[in-house]
């Protein structure tokens, strides 16, 4: 099963499956690539 969680950052949202998770410091890359 996946989930769809908002970054907070320009609506960039990070998929993630039930066997892996996001920490903060992908959010904050996300955050970077997004400019």
């Amino acid at each position: 099963m996946e989930r769809i969680d908002d970054t907070g950052f320009g609506g960039i949202k990070v998929i993630q499956t039930k066997g892996s998770g996001y920490g903060v410091d992908a959010v904050l890359l996300a955050a970077f690539a997004a400019g």
